[in-house]
């Protein structure tokens, strides 16, 4: 875009709250002025702005056995307010319902402004188990929700019937006409 400034007394020309929105990566600037033949070109290197948007990027609404690790690890992916991602931002993960535990659970963004856990194991009871993910300088956590089902048989326990004796009846003599 254009953006029109006036010279002050001295001729000098200021831009002030000069914003550069969209993807990050360099930029060039032009600064010219009607009637003069001389154009002036800056370069630039736009960067991401602050954490503004943080989404579930992976790991959500799973269904694994109860005591196991879900197959997706759970990501939160961190953006600045034109969708750019920002690396850098701690983001801390915690189990709040179900039991189980998390591994890696303070990740920091990545270039793509992505921080997963490194593992989400359930806890061990069927049912509804939730993981937060709250981002340094955030408001709101993020809720990831898990399934933990029942998992294959892993042992057989006698409950009755132990040592028990059978007798054979004795044969009853046979009736002849």
């Amino acid at each position: 875009g254009t953006v029109g400034v006036r010279t002050d007394a001295n001729g000098r020309a200021a831009f002030t709250d000069l914003s550069l929105g969209g993807p990050v990566g360099p930029r060039t600037l032009r600064f010219s002025s009607p009637g003069l033949s001389v154009v002036i070109s800056r370069s630039v290197d736009v960067t991401s702005g602050p954490a503004t948007v943080a989404v579930i990027s992976a790991g959500n609404s799973q269904t694994t056995a109860a005591g196991t690790a879900v197959p997706v690890a759970p990501a939160v992916r961190v953006s600045d307010g034109s969708g750019n991602p920002v690396p850098g931002v701690r983001v801390t993960f915690a189990v709040t319902a179900g039991g189980g535990s998390v591994t890696g659970a303070e990740p920091v963004t990545n270039a793509q402004g992505v921080a997963a856990v490194e593992r989400w194991t359930l806890g061990t009871t069927i049912g509804q188990n939730t993981l937060s993910a709250t981002v340094e300088g955030g408001s709101q956590p993020l809720t990831f929700q898990a399934t933990a089902t029942v998992g294959p048989a892993a042992q057989i326990t006698m409950i009755a019937g132990d040592s028990q004796t059978v007798s054979r009846p004795e044969s009853s003599p046979a009736l002849c006409p």
